[in-house]
Formats: C-alpha cells, structure tokens, sequence
C-alpha cells in the first residue's frame, strides 16, 4: 500500500496539508504518517541537557500528534499512524531521512499561500525538503480545499529522463483518471521534431489515459504555466527536476515577476532521477522497437 508522509508543526497551514493529505489518500488508497520533528536545544557548553529534557520534549510532542489523530478519527473516521523523532540540527534532513526509512512513496507539505511564498517556502523547510528528497514532494498552498484530481498540468521539456517518471506519477494517480495536459514550452533550443513525436507516442503507449492532450506554446514559461493552471482551473501541477537548484532558480524567477503561479494549485515537483524499486528507466533509443 501506498505511503504518504505528512511532517506537521501544527500549524494552520499544516492542518490544511494534513486535511488534503487525507482526502487526497482516500482516493489513492494510501496509508498516511503524520510525522512531527521537534528541536532540541543545542547547549553553548558541554553541560549535558537536564535530566528529562529529551523525554519531555517527545512526550509534548506525541501528546499534539495524538491530538491530531484523534481531530482525524472523528473527521474522517480513519486512523493514521503518528511518529514524534528529535532534530539537533537539521529539520529537514530529518524528515528525509524519515521518508527513507518509512519507505513513503510521497511527501506532503504546506506553505502559506501566494502572500507567505518568500518567507514561508523560500530558505524555509519546505523549499528544502521539496529540492532535495529523493520521493516526490507535494506542497499544498494555504486555503487549498481537496477536490478531486481531475485536470493535471504536467510541465514537460520533452526530456527522456522524465518518462520513467511520468509513467510512475500517472500509474501513482491512476485510479483517479485524471485529464492530462502535457505542457511545452518553446524556448528556440526544442528537440528534433522526429524526438518529440517519438516522446508522445511512448508516453501515449506507456499511460493507459483516456484524456491526455499534448499542448505547445511560446512565451516566457512561468506565464504559459499560470495560464494553463488557471484556463481552466487545474487541481495539480506537475513539474520535474534534475537539481534542487535548477528548481530554486525556476521559482526565484518568479518571485522577481512577483508570479505565485502556483497559489491556490498544488505543486508536486518529482525529482528527475526518482525511480521506485523494481523499475527501469525507459530511454527514447531502446524504445523505438516498442511503440
């Protein structure tokens, strides 16, 4: 079964990625995790912390997840498994390593929305653990109410790399049926046509989909993103990534552009090198006999 971890500081816009978290598990037939990372202090001094500090500090947190669980058993009428682990140093890498050794299949996070973009996502938790895990990450802006996943924008630069993802996100959503829109951007550096051709005749193959539509647009990316997110309104966007820093650059071009295209639609950003176990990478050469 699927495993969705939720990291929560039980904040309001963590109970809305939580209650998404739900919803959205429901439909995909996933288990969830909600996780919480609490600080510890770090001593100026080699004094040792004072006796039942660690302790404390784990039974306050288990007492708010159990709190948590407790809100989600009467709303939805399910259970959801909790976990309370310290962090010394570093959250986020806390929560990754978390997510390595839950074995989850996707990370949900919340930022605060279009407003709280800079502060709340940029240099903060979620930007990070977005960049760097090795799972895909799904960050759920604040106010963002489940509704379904019906209409998926998914961002492609018709790499072949991104094929072995795309074919586990789609297979990862497919209960759901969602309508598919495979968005390119030209930017004067375009594959052969003959390549691209061979991308969506593979990618078609490959994903039982009953409505996936390949669109083309020129222009700057960031715009023709919002346009297609919001014309008309998309339940989930979909974007790729070699690096994190690749990523950071993309998302600072638009905070410059003053552009949150992504406020009040979800963002699932899947690391280009993830791969699920027992799976191999589908390369546009080998798979010419194939189609």
């Amino acid at each position: 079964m699927k495993v969705i971890l939720v990291p929560t500081d039980f904040s309001p816009c963590a109970w809305n990625s939580l209650y998404y978290a739900m919803q959205f598990a429901r439909d995909l037939e996933a288990t969830v995790l909600l996780l919480h990372i609490f600080p510890v202090p770090v001593y100026a001094t080699e004094m040792p912390m004072p006796e039942g500090g660690m302790g404390a500090l784990f039974e306050t947190a288990m007492a708010r997840l159990k709190e948590s669980r407790n809100a989600i058993r009467q709303e939805f009428g399910v259970e959801v498994s909790i976990k309370a682990a310290p962090a010394f140093i570093d959250i986020t890498g806390d929560i990754e390593s978390e997510a390595k050794l839950e074995k989850a299949d996707l990370i949900i996070m919340g930022t605060q929305g279009a407003d709280g973009i800079q502060k709340t996502l940029f240099g903060s938790q979620a930007v990070h653990v977005l960049a760097h895990a090795e799972i895909p990450v799904l960050v759920v802006p604040a106010g963002t109410h489940f509704r379904g996943i019906h209409k998926v924008v998914m961002a492609t630069s018709y790499d072949e790399s991104e094929l072995q993802p795309m074919r586990h996100f789609l297979s990862f959503y497919l209960s759901a049926q969602p309508a598919v829109e495979v968005l390119h951007v030209k930017n004067g550096l375009d594959k052969q046509p003959g390549r691209v051709a061979l991308f969506k005749k593979i990618m078609k193959n490959m994903i039982p989909l009953p409505h996936i539509t390949f669109k083309e647009v020129e222009g700057k990316r960031l715009e023709a993103i919002e346009t297609a997110t919001d014309d008309p309104k998309a339940d989930l966007l979909v974007m790729f990534h070699h690096k994190h820093k690749h990523l950071l650059h993309l998302f600072r071009k638009s905070l410059t552009r003053e552009i949150a295209f992504h406020a009040g639609v979800p963002l699932l950003a899947i690391p280009m090198h993830f791969l699920p176990n027992g799976n191999e990478h589908t390369h546009l050469s080998k798979s010419m006999c194939e189609v």
